[in-house]
């Protein structure tokens, strides 16, 4: 991926028909965002505004050309970066993520989220 090196916020998202699940860390780990998010425009926006004062963003999302295009025409226009995971991708992070640094305990791993 180009410019992933300049990424200062991973942002993955659990794409849903009423809301999403973001969870939002920095390069360090620290998260950042946990919780529901509206599918809606200007919540989205908002989230994305406040997460570009870290620096720039890489939202991930698993259906971008579905349930995911909104978060993904919010993004482009915010300065943010796009990242597509695809089911199967998506689906072998946690056993790729859980066989590199063990079992983690609190919540979904980011990628997955």
């Amino acid at each position: 991926m180009d410019r992933y090196d300049d990424v200062d916020v991973f942002s993955g998202l659990d794409d849903g028909k009423g809301k999403h699940h973001a969870v939002d860390l920095d390069r360090t780990g620290k998260r950042l965002f946990d919780r529901a998010l509206q599918n809606d425009e200007t919540r989205l926006r908002a989230v994305l505004d406040q997460f570009a004062g870290h620096g720039l963003v890489l939202p991930v999302v698993g259906q971008a050309a579905t349930i995911g295009a909104l978060p993904v025409a919010v993004a482009q226009p915010c300065g943010a970066l796009v990242g597509y995971l695809s089911i199967t991708h998506h689906r072998a992070c946690p056993r790729r993520l859980t066989d590199d640094i063990g079992p983690r305990a609190g919540g979904p791993h980011p990628i997955d989220a």
